[in-house]
């Protein structure tokens, strides 16, 4: 009889164990725009875990969304495509099973102009 008990209990803790790991789970999910409110495709979405520093990553697809499955906690999130600055959004807090949506906007980096002294001496090399 009590090897029965034990058996249905071990059953049981097992069977649960995925359950109470799921229930930790939670989704970022967003889009990335430019000034103009064009979508950027492309682009490197990084939540870290400001707490225990564990990063999560996406690429936004062709219509500037992304969806990142991450753990509850604390979390940074950076967006990176070349030719933009980097954007980022700190202090979003992620609960158990919530979905969070953010909108992130990425500037157009400066192009970098050499002044004439600089061109200068490039031509004299």
């Amino acid at each position: 009889m009590n090897r029965q008990i034990l058996w249905v209990l071990v059953t049981a803790i097992v069977l649960a164990l995925p359950i109470s790991v799921y229930a930790q789970d939670a989704t970022v999910t967003g889009i990335i725009t430019d000034t103009t409110g064009g979508v950027l495709p492309g682009v490197t979405v990084t939540a870290t875990n400001e707490d225990s520093g564990n990063t999560f990553e996406a690429v936004t697809d062709g219509t500037g969304a992304f969806r990142m499955p991450v753990r509850i906690g604390n979390y940074r999130l950076t967006a990176q495509l070349q030719g933009f600055a980097t954007a980022a959004r700190t202090g979003l807090q992620v609960q158990v099973g919530q979905q969070v949506a953010v909108t992130l906007q990425m500037a157009p980096r400066p192009c970098r102009r050499r002044s004439p002294s600089q061109a200068k001496r490039r031509s004299s090399i």
